[in-house]
């Protein structure tokens, strides 16, 4: 019972663990600011792939020339993608961005409603690769069984361990 024990108690530190860095990860969220994780490399070397970055809601008139926004793009899932701003038409309200490993801007200039915000200068390398495996269901739901376990070791063997200190 005590190497089970053991195992639990090990299981429940990595899980609480895993909940801190959530936090850490999430912490920016009360600023305003909303991460999003790199997924290609059309940033490099400004943001690699696996980084966290963050970005906030801004207004129209606010972004200029080199600014880095992300948006929402137009395919069916609606990713966000992060690029740096090349152009802006402000009679039409569009942006035309350009990754920084592109060659050249991208096709079509976005509309200022797809705009999420404007991308921070702070950036969590490596992270992303943590995170996107951290919004796997079957990930949480190990966390909550580790959790569940934990409550119920303690609830079974702490009956049994104050007999025990009782009777000595």
């Amino acid at each position: 019972m005590k190497i089970v024990g053991g195992v639990i108690n090990v299981l429940t530190a990595l899980a609480y663990v895993v909940v801190v860095f959530v936090l850490v990860i999430a912490a920016p969220l009360a600023l305003g600011y909303n991460p999003v994780v790199v997924l290609s490399g059309s940033m490099e070397p400004t943001y690699k792939v696996g980084s966290v970055i963050y970005y906030k809601q801004v207004a129209f008139d606010d972004i200029q020339v080199g600014d880095v926004i992300t948006y929402k793009s137009r395919d069916d899932v609606g990713n966000a993608v992060t690029h740096r701003v090349h152009a802006i038409n402000e009679a039409e309200r569009t942006l035309t961005l350009k990754g920084d490993a592109n060659p050249s801007p991208d096709p079509s200039a976005i509309p200022y409603g797809m705009v999420q915000g404007e991308v921070m200068l702070y950036e969590l390398p490596y992270v992303g690769y943590m995170v996107q495996y951290l919004r796997n269901y079957y990930f949480i739901a190990a966390l909550f069984v580790v959790f569940v376990a934990k409550l119920l070791y303690d609830r079974l063997s702490g009956g049994k361990a104050d007999a025990e200190e009782e009777s000595q």
